[in-house]
């Protein structure tokens, strides 16, 4: 068995959207884009005034984690304007995009993500340190 490589190598998954479209993702995350990705929506956590010990509110904008999850994977795609120009990828772009558009990219991903982490299910062992 190999050496483990403690680095996420970068590399990119073409995903087919049907009619000749596609988009080109990010095959992993590193653990700086991961975590921004898990905090992109959190507003603010607060915990009861008076003391209590009742669970924290969680204020969460779920259209932002959508859209920083689809910006922090997608790297490439086929999409082009109406004067067949290709389109840049920004968060203006991906703002102007017809919401069906948008839910299609993101499933896309988020059927990528799934996938990722079933593959990560059938590895045997796993990550495991062993405390010195």
């Amino acid at each position: 068995m190999g050496k483990k490589n403690w680095f996420v190598k970068p590399e990119i998954v073409r995903l087919d959207l049907g009619d000749g479209e596609w988009i080109e993702i990010k095959k992993r995350l590193t653990v700086a884009e991961q975590r921004k990705l898990q905090t992109a929506g959190f507003n603010k956590i607060s915990t009861p005034a008076d003391g209590s010990e009742d669970t924290p509110s969680v204020d969460i904008d779920w259209s932002r984690m959508t859209l920083a999850r689809v910006l922090t994977y997608l790297t490439e795609w086929s999409i082009r304007d109406d004067k067949d120009k290709p389109v840049r990828i920004t968060e203006a772009t991906i703002g102007t995009l017809d919401p069906d558009a948008f839910a299609e990219i993101d499933d896309a991903i988020e059927k990528h993500i799934e996938a990722m982490e079933e593959e990560k299910k059938q590895k045997p062992g796993g990550t495991k340190l062993k405390a010195m």
